[in-house]
């Protein structure tokens, strides 16, 4: 039986596909990367030149148009909802970096699209994916900690991509250090906790005026699930200390607790592992766990809404579409 090979667009041509996607598509041999666009196409000539790649598309409508099945979005987070949808449209498979989108409704609009699409949709969490992690919920989903009592998680980082001025316009971001770093820590905790159905959540944020934006830049909060697991927040952009970055999360349970920290074999930014788990579950035509993105969202709203307002902001989770098509692929 011949393999499948993919053939595959990216749209966007900026750091991540740089160094992160195109080093990585190009080394399987399951991919066949055809075609690649960008917002001025100035970087999409360069990449273009440089791997070889024979399409270089005006926009992505013409990207869609070309011989593609799978489709990569890494742009602007407020590019993500049209680009997403006119290629769900198209019959693509798609993979879309994160956040999903700017603001929860968004995010609910293009969720439910998809969860009706015949293809694979895929929102890109590559820090799912580091060892790290992957070892932290090995040991906290089969229950090894017992019953979950506290998380704790904090991510701290220098100042951040500063000739990226669109991460730093809430009108293109979507908001600052919350949406940013912290929808990575919200999607990592509600994927410890499967059986999530209700929460409380405050948070307190900190935002200054960030290359002509007024943005959140430090952010902690608490969110309660289900009235019983606890989870504290610690997020920081433009931090001054030595590392560039510093990601730790611990669980306590009711048996014992755990942290990446403990960690110590080999390590890398997760991308090659979420890349051949999306392409897995084309092969499969299957669907991944939708529902996480979308209670992620869901929370990251409640949390810039409890900033806005000073008060505690409770919610229920669940997409009733979302769940539909989960249990549908499973």
């Amino acid at each position: 039986m011949t393999p499948t090979v993919h053939q595959i667009g990216l749209i966007g041509a900026g750091d991540v596909v740089e160094k992160a996607y195109l080093p990585i598509l190009l080394r399987r041999a399951d991919c066949n990367v055809i075609a690649i666009c960008s917002r001025t196409g100035r970087s999409a000539v360069r990449l273009a030149e440089r791997w070889s790649i024979p399409h270089i598309c005006a926009d992505h409508q013409d990207l869609l148009s070309k011989n593609v099945d799978t489709v990569f979005i890494c742009t602007p987070t407020h590019t993500h909802r049209l680009m997403a949808t006119d290629a769900v449209a198209a019959g693509k498979n798609v993979l879309v970096e994160k956040p999903l989108c700017t603001s929860y409704p968004e995010a609910c609009e293009l969720l439910d699209l998809a969860a009706r699409h015949s293809g694979t949709f895929y929102t890109a969490f590559n820090n799912a994916f580091r060892e790290e992690n992957r070892w932290l919920m090995s040991r906290v989903l089969p229950g090894e900690l017992g019953i979950l009592e506290l998380l704790d998680f904090e991510w701290y980082r220098t100042r951040r991509y500063r000739e990226k001025l669109w991460l730093y316009d809430r009108e293109l971001s979507g908001g600052g250090v919350l949406m940013d770093l912290g929808c990575h820590l919200i999607h990592l905790g509600l994927s410890l906790i499967p059986q999530r159905l209700c929460y409380r959540a405050y948070c307190r944020i900190k935002s200054h005026n960030l290359t002509g934006s007024v943005l959140d830049d430090t952010a902690t909060a608490t969110i309660s699930i289900n009235d019983s697991v606890e989870i504290v927040l610690k997020l920081g952009w433009d931090m001054k200390m030595s590392a560039k970055s510093r990601v730790r999360l611990e669980v306590f349970g009711s048996e014992g607790s755990a942290s990446n920290q403990d960690y110590d074999g080999e390590k890398s930014d997760g991308f090659s592992a979420m890349i051949e788990d999306f392409l897995q579950h084309v092969r499969e035509g299957s669907h991944p766990d939708l529902s996480v993105v979308y209670d992620s969202m869901k929370l990251l709203h409640a949390l810039y809404t409890s900033a806005e307002t000073n008060g505690t902001v409770e919610g229920e989770f669940g997409c009733p579409s979302v769940k539909t098509a989960c249990q549908a692929h499973a």
